[in-house]
């Protein structure tokens, strides 16, 4: 198994970990590294968070957190593959996931 990211994810990655960075000097590397800390384990356990509830048929997708920065990922699990979908600040009102899956 193996993961990659859409080409909005890696956007929405690098956007909160800027976010992060402007809070607090050095929290982008430390945000970067728990973030792919996070695929590591999801690779070994990709059924490791809850399925996404009203997610389309036929499609695996789950929501998962990191645990030391406020960031929501949103993945869908293949046979092959997790691919992330979005990464967010759990108080963003946005849910971009949804309109990214033809991605």
């Amino acid at each position: 198994m193996r993961f990659g990211l859409i080409r909005e994810a890696r956007a929405d990655l690098f956007e909160l970990g800027e976010f992060f960075e402007r809070q607090r000097l050095d929290s982008a590397g430390r945000f970067g590294k728990e973030f792919y800390e996070l695929m590591k384990r999801l690779i070994l356990l990709p059924q490791a968070f809850a399925r996404v509830s009203r997610s389309p048929p036929r499609r695996e997708i789950r929501v998962g957190f990191t645990a030391k920065f406020p960031a929501v990922i949103v993945y869908e699990v293949t046979t092959e593959e997790i691919v992330v979908l979005s990464i967010t600040h759990p108080h963003q009102h946005r849910v971009p996931w949804r309109k990214r899956l033809g991605s």
